[in-house]
């Protein structure tokens, strides 16, 4: 069995060879190394050696690569040899292609499985050899050929086929481990060759643009220092070799060969000067075209579409789709879930555990009979990186990102598998007067090359081993101002109308704040925009007639000026704008009922999509967490202070400041308030404050009735259900009641909360509903993509080069985006966690433990973890987990006691069952079961995933749960 790299698939006949290797790959930040025994991944080469060394130290000592099952002739018609050692082959066929002096060069095919590549040179030849046929292939034997242990499974094989040139195929060598029974000496392969370790220099350049954000000017500068010093450094070692030689008598002529072929092998200095190497690296362009040729670097397409209102050009940067998408599904384990998700099994009818579970997804998928459609998620947003703080918005670009909805929800939104589309600047998509005057579209004209891609991607598709499967636009994520320019809504919320769900008016709201009208269709949609664009139309007129004669009115008050004066008139025009900024802002804001005059560009019969069918989802962060929920809870906060007087401002602060969180908690926690007029945190850090708020002020409320205290309770019961990742028809239903019930109260509270009848709050009534036709919410949010936003604001404030900000945002994403390419997209589902591995044997276990665990339990397989790092959420002995639901609101639980990680790389835990008791204050109290009770779970077949820490409160351990679970 030979140990395989997962970078660059180089085969090693020895562990430390292997670990030896693996230091050029230490650099990457999802770097593991993955045992070729079993499935596990260790995050060092320390952890590896003491991994082998403690369960594999047989397997370890066999024969690492069987010999060659058949001979390999050689290539050259002429030659009639056949070799059983790729060593052999190697060394034969490389002697056809040595040039001699008065001999013409030989040429020839290759003639290894089905390759029929050309070559008449030798280092093009070894270079073919190592990357296509490697010793693991030669001969006939291939990885699925070698014992069980050895197969391709465990090679999993993170990089994305053809992602990186450079790392395509599995890599050859010389010979590794074809020892047999006289234990014939071998021969190794190289742990460090030398296109490797070019191929790392050029990751380098892409990590300091990409990853650092580093200025390309300074890159530059970077690359002439190296330069110079593997100049200097050739200058010093060359003199102290040939003195070296000189004092061994060594002649001058070897002296000069063996220094100059010692030197000539220098990978740093080679790329750094031009010589007959193409691999050059010396220059930013050189580094494009080297980038181009071995990684997957897509170099962003400029767009222009015209002059602003300054007569400045108006451009954007494009990064097509097909493209990313390629790519993406160039990556085994990606284009395995997407396959996947093709044939996905009826799952249980009364549970939505995704969008895919939704009534929107379901009748999407009509129009595909064989249920083949690969769903993209489109995400925008406008964002700022205040370059020179008033002026931001001159500079504020919007992002368009996409994430490939049929990726299970726990990769689908990860950072490297989110790809941009475009960037074009906000100033930019908003028309000029004339634009107004001529009914342009500008927006539309804007985003024409994602529209077209868009639509050729729908009708022909992109292949997946040899079939044609449609990209279909599956929903557009992003914030409410976002949503409703890309919508054709009208972008204030302070509008008569203001939902994009329901045709509701302000008044219709303020009267029945809980009540919602009969969705919007998309045939009514198209009336309504119809019906503005002839209010429009009128409106355009009336204001262009007034502006006119307002116009006429002043040259001639002008000309009687002049006449008077006796002069002849200025050359300048009289008439320099037709519409005045006031009356510019009247014509572009007229809609009928909330629709504008222009429809959305998105809406295509092609693409079957349309902004007025369940297209548009929402965001629980912005809308709830960021909204509703931060204004809600801080009156909540108020009405105790100042109404009931049970502590004051500073108190609360205190409590706040002084309260420790626990588990994932410490990541975001509550921030102390301002002012008692909302809640000053982000989306998460609110989500926090809510749920742990029971714990900081509970022993201060003395009503527990309080109808205000009731409704914050509410509230967070609420919040548990809306962020549920998976939720029953039945929850939907009792969440669309408990939604009523909290209006009608904030209603019926309104002089403590006025100021929470907001937009947001209506948009409270339609959650319900919306869950039902998408799915679970939070899996659609736009947290995670607005995470994506930063690394475009580190690229400003590093580069602060503003002229064409879009350009200089996408050139440096794409460096980034081809170096996370090129080393694997995934981490692996399950990672050790440093200093996590425990000695533990059968005799720690108590008999009621061991009584618990299955009758095919292997001691000798399985390894015991302190913590462990699954899927991205981290599992700690003395967590709890939900496992079922008991009587009177009350849940059972289990600690976590041990955590097990067997040979199949799969986590069990053995948790001790208790009782969590619902005080009806917003917490659980946990209690100790009569008799111990002690049960075996595996991480997959969890009611829920999410691990809670416990809260030590009044006495009592407690916990507060992140979100429902379907059991309760």
């Amino acid at each position: 069995m030979g140990f395989q790299c997962k970078y660059c698939k180089l085969l090693f006949s020895t562990s430390a060879l292997y670990c030896e290797h693996s230091k050029v790959h230490s650099v990457y930040k999802k770097f593991t190394i993955p045992c070729c025994f079993c499935k596990r991944n260790l995050s060092s080469a320390t952890s590896f050696e003491s991994h082998v060394s403690r369960f594999h130290r047989d397997a370890r000592e066999k024969p690492t690569v069987p010999p060659c099952q058949v001979k390999v002739p050689c290539p050259v018609t002429a030659c009639c040899e056949a070799f059983d050692t790729r060593s052999a082959y190697m060394k034969h066929v490389s002697k056809h292609l040595e040039s001699k002096e008065g001999e013409e060069k030989t040429s020839f095919k290759c003639c290894l499985g089905t390759c029929q590549t050309v070559f008449s040179d030798k280092r093009k030849h070894q270079l073919h050899m190592y990357r296509d046929h490697p010793a693991a292939t030669f001969g006939g034997t291939s990885l699925a050929a070698l014992p069980e242990t050895s197969t391709e499974e465990t090679f999993s094989e993170t990089n994305a086929e053809g992602t990186s040139h450079a790392f395509d195929n599995l890599e050859g060598m010389d010979t590794i481990g074809e020892e047999n029974v006289n234990n014939e000496e071998t021969e190794e392969i190289d742990p460090f060759p030398e296109y490797v370790v070019k191929d790392e220099i050029a990751k380098f350049y892409l990590k300091l643009e990409g990853v650092h954000a580093i200025p390309t000017v300074v890159v530059q500068e970077i690359s002439t220092e190296i330069k110079k010093m593997s100049e200097f450094s050739h200058y010093f070692l060359k003199k102290s070799l040939k003195e070296a030689l000189s004092s061994y008598n060594v002649s001058e002529e070897i002296t000069q060969a063996v220094v100059g072929t010692t030197f000539k092998s220098d990978p740093v200095f080679n790329v750094h000067h031009k010589n007959e190497d193409s691999s050059h690296m010396a220059t930013h362009h050189l580094r494009k075209k080297f980038w181009h040729s071995r990684f997957p670097y897509v170099s962003p397409k400029e767009i222009y579409f015209g002059l602003n209102e300054a007569g400045k050009k108006r451009v954007a940067q494009y990064v097509p789709i097909r493209d990313t998408l390629t790519l993406l599904l160039k990556d085994p384990d990606l284009k395995e879930m997407v396959l996947k998700s093709f044939d996905k099994g009826e799952g249980d009818p009364s549970v939505l555990s995704d969008y895919t579970d939704g009534s929107a997804y379901k009748h999407h998928q009509t129009q595909h009979s064989d249920g083949k459609c690969i769903q993209i998620h489109l995400f925008q947003d406008a964002f700022a990186f205040n370059p020179f703080g008033p002026s931001t918005g001159d500079h504020k670009p919007i992002g368009f990102y996409y994430s490939v909805g049929n990726l299970p929800s726990e990769y689908r939104t990860k950072l490297d598998l989110i790809q941009l589309v475009y960037l074009v600047l906000e100033k930019d998509t908003q028309p000029t007067r004339q634009e107004v005057i001529d009914g342009e579209d500008v927006l539309k004209r804007a985003l024409k090359p994602l529209l077209d891609e868009l639509k050729d991607l729908k009708l022909n598709g992109i292949e997946i081993n040899g079939e044609k499967i449609p990209v279909c636009l599956m929903f557009m994520i992003g914030d409410n101002l976002g949503q409703h320019t890309m919508g054709g809504y009208v972008r204030s919320f302070s509008a008569h109308y203001f939902c994009r769900f329901c045709p509701i008016s302000k008044e219709e709201f303020n009267l029945i704040p809980y009540e919602v009208k009969p969705w919007r269709t998309p045939d009514e949609y198209d009336q309504f925009v119809e019906k503005a664009s002839k209010l429009h139309k009128e409106q355009k007129a009336e204001a262009i007639a007034a502006a006119k004669k307002k116009a006429l009115q002043k040259a001639r008050e002008q000309a009687e000026k002049v006449t008077s004066r006796g002069s002849a008139p200025a050359s300048k025009s009289l008439i320099k704008t037709i519409l005045s900024k006031h009356a510019m802002k009247k014509v572009c804001g007229v809609n009928f009922k909330g629709v504008k005059y222009h429809p959305s560009p998105f809406n295509s019969e092609l693409l079957n999509f349309h902004v007025a069918s369940p297209a548009q989802v929402p965001c629980v962060g912005h809308d709830l967490f960021e909204g509703i929920f931060k204004y809600v809870t801080a009156r909540v906060l108020n009405y105790f202070i100042t109404v009931k007087k049970y502590f004051d401002l500073p108190c609360l602060n205190r409590r706040i400041k002084k309260f420790k969180c626990q588990g994932r908690d410490k990541h975001d926690p509550p921030k102390p308030l301002k002012s008692l007029d909302e809640l000053c945190g982000n989306a998460v850090q609110n989500w926090n404050f809510i749920r742990l708020l029971p714990f900081i002020i509970s022993d201060l409320i003395k009503d527990k009735q309080d109808p205000v205290w009731q409704l914050f309770l509410k509230l967070k019961e609420i919040t548990e259900y809306v962020a549920a990742p998976k939720i029953t028809f039945i929850q939907v239903a009792y969440l669309k009641t408990m939604i009523r019930e909290f209006i009608s109260t904030v209603k019926l509270l309104e002089k403590y909360f006025a100021k929470c009848f907001i937009p947001k709050l209506h948009g409270l009534a339609h959650i319900a509903d919306l869950i039902a036709k998408v799915g679970p919410l939070l899996q659609l949010g736009t947290l995670r993509y607005e995470t994506f936003h930063i690394q475009f604001k580190r690229y400003a404030h590093a580069c602060r080069s503003f002229i064409n900000i879009t350009s200089t945002l996408a050139n440096k994403y794409m460096c980034k985006y081809a170096f996370d390419h090129s080393t694997g997209l995934l981490c692996p589902d399950v990672i050790h966690l440093p200093g996590s591995i425990l000695s533990l044997s059968k005799d720690s276990f108590s008999p009621e433990e061991l009584s618990c665990l299955p009758a095919n339990f292997s001691w000798n397989t399985v390894e015991f973890l302190s913590k462990v790092l699954v899927k991205g959420t981290s599992y700690e002995i003395g967590y709890y987990l939900v496992l079922d639901s008991s009587e009177a609101s009350n849940l059972i639980v289990g600690r976590i006691s041990h955590i097990m990680l067997d040979e199949l790389n799969e986590v069990s835990f053995l948790l001790e069952e208790k009782e969590a008791v619902n005080s009806f204050n917003g917490y659980y109290k946990v209690e100790d079961m009569a008799t111990p009770l002690y049960r075996y779970q595996r991480h997959k077949d969890l009611c829920d995933y999410y691990p809670l820490p416990i809260y030590q409160f009044l006495g009592a351990s407690c916990l507060t749960l992140k979100h429902s679970v379907i059991c309760m």
